[in-house]
């Protein structure tokens, strides 16, 4: 029915149990379906109604009842049914901020791919506990609104959590998804791209240890692109006596591009509690601490990571061990440590340290040093660095540049007060 006379065009769905076959949204039967709820509107035209959605049984499969993909223009609400267990994928997706009551997760067996994307989950209290007991798959709740300081519970023995699964928040303090509480302590092993990009609202993330505190599972390993991108985790560590499948201590090893940006909790002492020393990191991608709170004197020696350009399809350079690109931009550092194996330093990779202290001395082997390496700026303007009072750039002595260095680009030591180069 009308939702008002104002909102002449939007309307509430209902679903209601029918007999018989069941037909998409657009008319076409659905094979083998038996009994459903199909969700109606009212246009406001005499004598007409129009089906926009399904949930339909289906007797080849068990009897489950499985909501399949519609046109949800014009719909402003949806009431889910309890009986429905299954979310096909694309199932309530919308770009027009529909809102949903009444589902109950802890029945559900499939949430498929981007079913609740752009949703708002209503409730009439705050701190809502939704209880997961199977995977959701990718983008199934991105950009999805959820009533303030939201807990979703993953039940099941997750082991990865998917590409953009809770992805994406607009900053509203009346809705925010708070925590995520995982199973255990061995379960999630990758935390996949995008997974919480921007949900600026999350403090929380782990499982519930007795001890009354949040920890990692021991079992991650992999954090991947964007995938913790603008949150605000408080307490991002292992417990002191886990062991992962392996009997060793856990380690995330392999970071993905922009994985932890914008991440002021991602500090020298998380790094280190999480994963140890640059030295056991298998790979880190571009801009992965950018924008963190990196102080002091950052120890990259020992480091394995290579790092690659290209100009679209062409090769600049490939497989040379080296800092990626905007990695440790906009932090804190003021001394760097690098081996003499270190061949290649790329576009960013430090820049927006103004207190950054560049090593009298670059390793021996350096080749390049990539745009932007080691300015004192983010994003350049026509004033120079040290006359801005408030950036308390590093006055420098001398730098000396090794003897196999053939290509240093624009910007690499813009607005640096270095008084000597050799």
């Amino acid at each position: 029915v009308p939702a008002s006379e104002t909102e002449a065009m939007h309307y509430t769905a209902t679903l209601n149990k029918v007999a018989g076959n069941a037909t998409f949204w657009d008319g076409t039967p659905v094979a083998g379906m038996e009994n459903g709820w199909e969700g109606m509107y009212d246009d406001g035209v005499a004598g007409t109604t129009n089906v926009r959605f399904i949930v339909t049984e289906v007797g080849n499969q068990g009897g489950t009842n499985k909501l399949s993909p519609f046109d949800g223009s014009n719909i402003t609400s949806v009431k889910i049914p309890v009986e429905v267990t299954e979310f096909a994928e694309n199932a309530l997706f919308t770009d027009d901020g529909m809102t949903v009551t009444g589902v109950d997760f802890r029945v559900a067996t499939e949430i498929g791919e981007s079913a609740f994307f752009g949703v708002t989950f209503e409730s009439t209290e705050n701190n809502c506990v939704f209880e997961f007991n199977c995977n959701p798959k990718e983008y199934a709740f991105y950009d999805a609104k959820f009533p303030a300081n939201t807990t979703v519970w993953l039940k099941s023995n997750v082991t990865s959590l998917k590409e953009s699964v809770f992805g994406h928040e607009e900053t509203n303090p009346d809705y925010t998804l708070a925590t995520v509480r995982l199973s255990g302590s061995i379960g999630v092993k990758e935390v996949g791209d995008y997974a919480f990009e921007n949900r600026a609202g999350l403090t929380t993330f782990g499982y519930y240890n007795n001890n009354g505190t949040y920890y990692l599972p021991a079992s991650l390993y992999k954090v991947g692109n964007h995938a913790f991108e603008n949150t605000a985790i408080e307490n991002f560590d292992f417990a002191d006596n886990d062991l992962n499948a392996e009997g060793e201590m856990p380690r995330i090893t392999k970071i993905g591009d922009y994985a932890f940006k914008g991440c002021n909790w991602m500090n020298n002492e998380t790094f280190a509690n999480v994963c140890g020393t640059f030295a056991d990191i298998e790979y880190y991608g571009k801009g992965s601490f950018q924008n963190c709170d990196f102080g002091g004197t950052l120890d990259l020696r020992g480091s394995k990571v290579k790092v690659s350009r290209f100009d679209g399809a062409k090769e600049i350079y490939s497989g040379k061990l080296g800092v990626p690109e905007n990695a440790f931009a906009g932090n804190n550092i003021t001394t760097v440590l690098l081996n003499d194996d270190f061949e290649v330093i790329q576009k960013g990779a430090f820049q927006a340290n103004p207190g950054l202290k560049i090593p009298n001395v670059l390793p021996s082997n350096l080749w390049r040093i990539d745009a932007n390496a080691f300015s004192t700026k983010l994003d350049f303007a026509a004033v120079p660095v040290f006359e801005d009072a408030g950036l308390n750039v590093f006055v420098q002595d001398a730098l000396y540049l090794p003897k196999k260095l053939r290509i240093v680009e624009s910007n690499a030591f813009a607005y640096r007060y270095i008084k000597n180069v050799y």
